[in-house]
């Protein structure tokens, strides 16, 4: 299935808020997403001084999720580096006891992995390729556009894969990369992907942005507006590039780092700030209060400064956009701050897939 130039790719964790905020969306947007779920690494116990869970325990519930929760639609499925190389209690690899219970399920996934991943790695999922005869999706970093021989590494990938380059879908993630000057980058950028002559080539053809800030601490209260950089950035890029040249499909993370906390750091000690979050065409609506916890009530003002804004999209626009209503005139509670992240990205995604709608139609 090729992923086209006006559908959207949101980059997701594989947690409660990202899968439930997907499964709440309206069926027309549904049909026009294709996710990146990134199945992160297994949480530390800080009580025990050990992993929370075995990988066994950590993957087990994830494929029955995604069929539930997506019905049978398409995704792309990326493990955290820290899952490569685990074996479950059976001997399997990670990656390979999951697309096994992938296909139990009868779910419509297919791998992602980087250009640069451990060829061990990457060898595990040749047979699942084979297996599966959906292809896979190879993910490029900003710095490996840059090579010389990107060309010959691709081609690499794929002659070990026994495949052809309509089975693959080149995926580009420029999520670690500096959003300062959206268009300069958009230009610079498109000068390279102008001078490859294999794009056509690909199933499929995506980029990955992310501007949102990496850490929350950074955000003063009661909140600022943060430009949506990545989206500037491909509105930009598009215009760029040479009108013979593919329109890459957008993606994000939504407003998420990427990134996954690496060092053991005990979560119990932190007090999230209460907070919301609103997309609009160019730019975050961000709010921030005090301490979640014992402070819950400050989301209704959260809410009503949304619903005062001038920029509230109404009820029926998305499940988020309801749930801010309601919690605003006391219909929902005031939830957890997960509650709040699914509400936000809920509303993301609708936007998103509206506005890609919007600016590729002819």
């Amino acid at each position: 299935m090729k992923i086209p130039h006006d559908y959207y790719v949101p980059a997701l964790k594989f947690r409660q808020g990202e899968y439930i905020a997907l499964e709440r969306l309206h069926d027309k947007h549904k049909d026009r997403i294709v996710p990146l779920l990134i199945i992160p690494p297994i949480e530390f116990d800080f009580e025990e001084w050990a992993d929370k869970t075995t990988i066994d325990e950590h993957l087990e519930k994830s494929p029955r999720r995604l069929e539930m929760k997506w019905k049978g639609r398409r995704a792309l499925i990326k493990l955290d580096e820290t899952l490569h190389h685990k074996t479950l209690a059976n001997g399997k690899f990670a990656v390979e006891h999951l697309f096994d219970k992938f296909l139990s399920f009868e779910v419509d996934v297919i791998p992602a992995f980087n250009l640069t991943d451990d060829p061990h790695y990457i060898s595990r999922i040749i047979p699942i390729c084979q297996r599966d005869k959906k292809g896979f999706a190879l993910v490029l970093r900003i710095e490996d556009l840059m090579q010389p021989n990107l060309e010959q590494n691709i081609l690499g990938v794929n002659d070990n894969f026994n495949t052809v380059l309509d089975q693959i879908d080149l995926l580009i993630d420029i999520a670690s990369t500096s959003f300062a000057d959206p268009h300069a980058f958009a230009k610079a950028l498109s000068m390279k992907l102008n001078s490859l002559s294999f794009l056509e080539k690909f199933r499929s053809f995506i980029i990955i942005g992310n501007s949102f800030p990496e850490s929350f601490k950074t955000i003063q209260k009661p909140g600022i507006d943060i430009p949506r950089n990545e989206w500037i950035f491909y509105q930009s890029l598009t215009s760029n590039l040479s009108k013979d040249k593919r329109r890459p499909t957008f993606g994000d993370y939504c407003f998420e780092t990427p990134k996954f906390q690496k060092e053991k750091f005990d979560f119990r000690v932190m007090k999230p700030a209460g907070r919301l979050i609103y997309t609009l065409a160019d730019k975050w609506i961000v709010r921030k209060g005090k301490a979640f916890i014992g402070n819950e009530d400050q989301q209704i003002e959260h809410c009503n400064h949304i619903l005062s804004s001038g920029h509230y999209m109404g009820v029926k626009f998305s499940y988020g956009d309801k749930y801010i209503q309601d919690c605003a005139v006391g219909k929902v509670g005031t939830g957890n701050v997960g509650v709040w992240k699914k509400v936000g990205f809920n509303h993301h995604m609708t936007f998103v897939v509206e506005e890609l709608a919007s600016f590729h139609a002819p």
